[in-house]
């Protein structure tokens, strides 16, 4: 069971001497944040005209994924009411194409009473 060793008092002592200099950076940085030391800081005055760069960056990019988002919105709508007016001009089509058949036409010219007949010679084919 002797797999894992302990570790000496100098290893600790060092990890534990880190891990407090870690938060004590940090603290000071937060510190820093909240007095308002950190905007005061050269580096930030240094790098401003980078930090709005990027910033003017970031709001390109979500502008222009809100716009993509909403030109793919619009194409799925139209692409909809597209197949919608598809079926629908099958189905005009297909009582177009019933209504002017032969015996539809007969059947309505009695109804109505036009007073048409159906000729019984055939048509005359003029030739050039």
């Amino acid at each position: 069971m002797g797999v894992f060793k302990k570790r000496g008092s100098k290893a600790n002592a060092a990890e534990q001497q880190e891990r407090q200099e870690i938060q004590g950076a940090l603290n000071d940085s937060l510190q820093e944040l909240m007095d308002g030391q950190l905007l005061g800081d050269k580096i930030i005055w240094r790098n401003l005209g980078i930090i709005l760069f990027l910033t003017f960056l970031g709001i390109i990019y979500i502008y222009n994924r809100n716009l993509m988002e909403a030109r793919r919105r619009a194409r799925v709508d139209l692409i909809q009411e597209v197949e919608g007016l598809r079926y629908e001009s099958l189905s005009v089509a297909l009582e177009l194409i019933k209504i002017s058949s032969q015996a539809e036409v007969v059947r309505r010219v009695e109804r109505e009473g036009v007073g048409l007949e159906i000729s019984k010679d055939p048509p005359i084919i003029i030739e050039r």
